[in-house]
């Protein structure tokens, strides 16, 4: 009995892990002629693409300042939750937090819905002007 139960936890731990590998990569929609996008990295870097601008990753300047993007998954929330965490290059300091939930239609589809102005995640996918459909790229080597 005890080496089913322990099967089972170990598969449930590959299951959730496959899920939270499955946000890393490059995804992405259009929205009135422009590119949206989203990137996940495996080290924990996040960067947002979108109307010409580019914010997050390893470093990027906004307004004169250097930054850089992190976020964070909690995979035991149904929806998923997401944080996307601005830091202070120099300083390493939190600047700001963006909170999320995503969830994934197929393997290369993902809804998420991001909350910029304030600190309440959002709760559903009904707001159309904070959640987006993307797809992943598949990128040519």
């Amino acid at each position: 009995m005890k080496k089913g139960i322990s099967i089972l936890f170990f598969t449930i731990i590959f299951y959730l892990a496959g899920k939270a590998q499955n946000l890393v990569g490059s995804w992405k929609t259009i929205i009135n002629n422009d590119e949206i996008g989203f990137s996940f990295d495996s080290l924990g870097y996040a960067t947002m693409k979108g109307e010409g601008e580019t914010i997050g990753g390893e470093m990027f300047l906004m307004d004169g300042k250097k930054y850089y993007m992190k976020y964070s998954t909690n995979l035991s929330a149904k929806p998923y939750k997401l944080d996307m965490i601005l830091f202070d290059y120099k300083t390493k300091k939190e600047i700001r937090r963006m909170l999320a939930i995503y969830s994934f239609t197929n393997d290369n589809k993902l809804q998420i819905c991001l909350n910029t102005e304030d600190t309440d995640r959002p709760k559903d996918f009904k707001n159309k002007e904070a959640c987006f459909k993307l797809t992943k790229v598949i990128e040519q080597k």
